[in-house]
């Protein structure tokens, strides 16, 4: 069933037809949540809360983009709320780069896309490379700023054109592109600090 009939099964009450979607986009909704956030139980959170929002205004969406992309922009406000709320905090607790046990990382657990290149090997000393790997440009995104964060995760994690992020962000493609240079620029400096990703 595609996409178009499962959005007029949903907006006709459909409750497995929702189901369909949310099996077919929880990943990609997770991955994207615990990118912007950096922690593993508050990525579940939003993407739960992501799904819950979407299914109450299912037939409020106008499907001028597709259901991901509305999902995505559901997703990356309530991070930004998450991380207010989070600053508004009177104690802060760092952020570890093993919050979760190994085998519930969802770097390490998301399956091999367009959208997610990474290939793990079965040879363990290659997958703790990878892991390491992981958490070290984890580490590294968690210290940009927020809307320099969420378009290189769009763009260069989750690969949305520029367009298809201009419609989540609600900004001009011109501001972008323009977040997304200084944002490559501030992460390439970090990581090539780090022995694991520096050549």
């Amino acid at each position: 069933m595609d996409e178009k009939e499962l959005l007029y099964k949903c907006k006709q009450s459909d409750p497995e037809a929702f189901n369909q979607l949310v099996l077919r986009y929880q990943d990609r909704i997770f991955n994207l949540a615990y990118r912007l956030l950096g922690h593993y139980q508050e990525a579940e959170d939003v993407c739960q809360q992501s799904f819950i929002n979407a299914y109450y205004h299912i037939k409020n969406f106008q499907e001028k983009s597709s259901f991901l992309t509305w999902v995505y922009k559901i997703t990356v406000n309530l991070c930004y709320s998450a991380q207010r709320k989070r600053s508004r905090q009177p104690v802060s607790i760092p952020l570890q780069g093993n919050e979760f046990p190994a085998e519930t990382n969802p770097v390490q657990n998301c399956p091999p896309s367009d959208s997610n290149p990474v290939n793990f090997s079965n040879n363990p000393g290659q997958q703790l490379e990878n892991n390491e790997r992981n958490q070290t440009v984890q580490k590294a995104l968690n210290l940009l700023e927020e809307n320099l964060r969420t378009v290189v995760i769009l763009r260069d994690i989750e690969g949305h054109s520029y367009a298809e992020i201009s419609r989540i962000l609600n900004q001009p493609v011109g501001t972008i592109r323009s977040r997304l240079a200084k944002a490559r620029e501030e992460l390439k400096m970090r990581l090539l600090k780090n022995p694991i990703i520096s050549p």
